[in-house]
């Protein structure tokens, strides 16, 4: 299926663009990123952004993410971009992502995963990873702006609603707490072999080699050449299996119809895309 829709394409503008900055901004500082999940694939099957995907997801390894956001946050002042991080006023994610200024940061985004050191022990990862799952989805719900989850039907409203009228008896940063030492004791439980996406959605396949991530090669998104896992298609089939076949049509045709109902018609109210 061919995809050729006026709105995502603008918003695939304006992330390949955010993607420019990170990439200007971290290359000389030092700080490790890399392509990650979708946008990994893309680069790899398409050379591009997936054609239907609104946003982009890099993983920085987490000894690196305060240099990475500290140097973010000085070095896209002035740009049409910003790094919003765990712990800014209406942001309840616990990894940072760089967001186009003035609209909701859900609307343009790129994702910097944490990879952090995962145990040996797949008893451990087995306990983890639960843990890591919830403690991620707690925060969200104590902290998020309900209004904003446009693609929340009636009773997932309904049943979030309800969880943050309980969560607000405890302290978002208690929350946020609680995964830092979920994630620090996770640590001390590892030899460093295998890392691990702590607020990733994927369970097993967020356990990742180290030595992936160790030299490494640069893939060709829409032209800028960025850092990916090395080798590409080994970290793309531990992921998502066979990644080089396109998902069938119908599948497609969801993922660009919620992509214009959620992302593309509030950028277009918002004044951010052409109608």
């Amino acid at each position: 299926m061919t995809v050729s829709d006026p709105g995502i394409a603008q918003i695939q503008v304006l992330l390949r663009r955010a993607l420019a900055e990170v990439d200007r901004v971290l290359a000389p500082s030092g700080c490790r990123y890399f392509l990650a999940y979708g946008t990994a694939l893309g680069a790899r099957r398409h050379g591009d952004l997936v054609p239907w995907d609104v946003d982009a997801d890099l993983y920085v390894p987490s000894a690196d993410q305060p240099r990475a956001v500290e140097a973010l946050r000085a070095g896209l002042a002035g740009t049409d971009f910003a790094v919003e991080a765990p712990g800014d006023p209406g942001y309840e994610y616990l990894f940072p992502r760089v967001v186009l200024r003035g609209v909701h940061h859900t609307l343009i985004r790129v994702d910097l995963f944490p990879l952090d050191v995962a145990p040996d022990s797949s008893g451990a990862r087995r306990v983890l990873t639960p843990l890591l799952k919830l403690t991620a989805q707690l925060h969200m719900l104590r902290v998020m702006d309900l209004a904003e989850r446009r693609h929340y039907d009636r009773r997932k409203a309904t049943v979030a609603r309800l969880a943050r009228a309980v969560l607000s008896l405890v302290p978002a940063r208690a929350i946020a707490g609680a995964h830092r030492g979920l994630v620090a004791r996770a640590g001390r439980l590892g030899s460093g072999a295998l890392w691990v996406n702590t607020c990733g959605s994927y369970g097993a396949r967020e356990y990742v080699p180290a030595r992936w991530f160790v030299g490494g090669t640069a893939l060709d998104l829409g032209g800028l050449a960025l850092p990916a896992p090395t080798p590409v298609d080994e970290y793309l089939r531990h992921v998502y299996g066979d990644f080089l076949t396109p998902p069938p049509d119908d599948r497609i045709a969801h993922e660009v119809a919620f992509a214009r109902e959620h992302y593309v018609e509030p950028l277009r109210s918002a004044g951010v895309l052409d109608r």
